[in-house]
C-alpha cells in the first residue's frame, strides 16, 4: 500500500528531475554536492518529505481500493499534484527536491542531519 504510492511520487520525482542540470549537480555524491546544499534547503526538503508521507497514508489505501485502472490513475495523478503542491509550497522545484532525495539518500551525514530536522517538523506538529 504505502510502497505503491511513495513509487509513484518517486517516479514522478526522478521524471521531473531527470533533465535538470541542477539536479545533476545535487546528485554528485561527496562533499563537494553536501557544501552546495544549505540549511535552508535541507528544512525545506525535511518539510516536504513530512507531507509526502501525510500524501502516502491519504492516498495509498485510496488506491488499492480503486476497482478500475482508471480509477488507480485519477488516485494517482491527484496524489502527484498534491505533492508536486506541497514541494513548490516549501519554496523548492521538483528538480530541486529530486535531487536532494538522490543526495540524501546517498550521503550519510546528510541523511543524518535530515532525519533531525524531520523530527523537529514532527514535534512541531
Amino acid at each position: 500500500m504505502k510502497s505503491t504510492i511513495k513509487t509513484i511520487i518517486l517516479s514522478a520525482c526522478l521524471a521531473f528531475g531527470a533533465s535538470s542540470s541542477a539536479a545533476q549537480e545535487l546528485r554528485a555524491p561527496g562533499a563537494a554536492a553536501r557544501d552546495n546544499i544549505g540549511e535552508t534547503d535541507l528544512r525545506a526538503f525535511a518539510k516536504a518529505y513530512l507531507q509526502s508521507e501525510k500524501i502516502r497514508s491519504e492516498y495509498g489505501p485510496k488506491f488499492n481500493s480503486a476497482s478500475s485502472q482508471q480509477e488507480k490513475g485519477a488516485v494517482e495523478q491527484e496524489a502527484v499534484t498534491k505533492f508536486n503542491e506541497a514541494v513548490e509550497h516549501e519554496g523548492l522545484t521538483m528538480q530541486q527536491y529530486t535531487g536532494l532525495y538522490q543526495t540524501v539518500s546517498t550521503d550519510p551525514e546528510l541523511r543524518a542531519r535530515v532525519l533531525r530536522l524531520v523530527e523537529e517538523e514532527r514535534g512541531k506538529s
